[in-house]
């Protein structure tokens, strides 16, 4: 089934989170020069919690946000909103707050 609307938003929070380029980065293989490699088997592994229908405005909001700040070239607008979004997918995974530390200095 193809993803439209809300589900499309939704993964766009979750896959460009922190928490989920830390999950690639320790599971995924790397290529001869260290980079990640995102195989689809790696990527279908990623472990993907059910949106709440109230969440729905709130990374609607901030996929629009964080686009917009993007096109107009706001780096600092950019930076806050996406600390945002990496909070909003903590709170989604339940993560302590060491988990949210060694992530945080990881990535």
């Amino acid at each position: 089934m193809p993803l439209s609307g809300r589900a499309t938003k939704f993964l766009c929070v979750i896959l460009n989170s922190k928490l989920i380029s830390w999950f690639v980065r320790n599971t995924a293989p790397t290529s001869g020069m260290g980079e990640t490699q995102w195989l689809k088997s790696c990527v279908i592994e990623i472990p993907i919690p059910k949106p709440c229908d109230g969440d729905s405005y709130t990374y609607g909001s901030l996929v629009d946000m964080i686009t917009q700040a993007n096109l107009h070239n706001n780096k600092s607008e950019y930076l806050v909103l996406k600390k945002r979004l990496d909070h909003f997918v903590y709170n989604l995974y339940d993560l302590t707050d060491h988990e949210i530390c060694v992530i945080e200095t990881n990535v």
